[in-house]
């Protein structure tokens, strides 16, 4: 999937970390706002922005979100082919080589994507006895609910970003495949046919795409969540579509 490392198991230990700080930080400055705001929003109090951030974040968490906050103004503001991964680094106030620490293309910006570690997983620990269709469908589910809900305004300008680049666009589709292939995998593991897994696979992934370009572009529209359960529903009949769309 191509959205936007938060996995399962020992990974969701810095979910927990940063809800900590947050809960802090909230009890001292009532105006702190969650997710994380642009710094260069100038409508925004920028000492409140920066030492609020600093504060629910590890200093390895500030660098990656500063890298990705500064890359996506500069791409925004220049296109995403005029601007250097040498350009962000500095405007991150890190060298090129700590950029590649984080990200190991310049794209991967755009294109993070954090459920593939566990979706995989997910979709395995469906009931066997389910259609294949909805195994992937509760497990695409089980694996959203399982992470944060990403911030609205970054994630449309990522995707935004995405699909109005040609290159980038494709690369969708290609983590799409990647994605794809860790679900047949889990499927057939459990004894699901190669066809009947690549068709469940490659609907769901197809909803998903779907879903994320229409949010992208509608400002009114709820949350990215709330989309995506739409959009599953409408593949989905009997139990599933109740599921997708709780």
């Amino acid at each position: 999937m191509p959205v936007l490392e938060r996995a399962m198991g020992s990974e969701r230990g810095l979910g927990d970390r940063c809800s900590v700080r947050l809960e802090l930080v909230t009890r001292s400055m009532s105006s702190t706002q969650w997710p994380l705001r642009f710094p260069w929003d100038r409508s925004e109090n920028i000492y409140e922005v920066l030492v609020t951030n600093m504060l629910v974040m590890t200093r390895a968490e500030q660098t990656r979100q500063s890298l990705q906050d500064h890359a996506i103004r500069l791409f925004t503001q220049h296109g995403f082919d005029n601007v250097t991964v040498e350009e962000v680094a500095r405007a991150a106030g890190v060298s090129h080589m700590t950029f590649f620490r984080y990200f190991p293309k310049k794209e991967s910006v755009v294109l993070d994507d954090p459920y593939d570690p566990v979706i995989g997983g997910a979709v395995a620990r469906q009931d066997p006895g389910l259609p294949a269709l909805e195994r992937v469908c509760l497990g695409v589910l089980e694996s959203w609910d399982r992470l944060d809900e990403p911030g609205d305004e970054m994630t449309r300008i990522r995707i935004r970003l995405a699909a109005g680049h040609r290159s980038l666009r494709a690369r969708i589709w290609e983590n799409n495949f990647r994605t794809e292939e860790i679900i047949v995998e889990a499927l057939t593991g459990t004894g699901v046919t190669m066809l009947e897994a690549r068709v469940a696979a490659g609907a769901v992934l197809g909803a998903l795409t779907a879903a994320l370009f229409d949010w992208a572009e509608d400002e009114a529209a709820g949350t990215l969540g709330d989309r995506i359960r739409r959009a599953l529903g409408q593949l989905a009949t009997g139990d599933v579509e109740s599921s997708a769309v709780r």
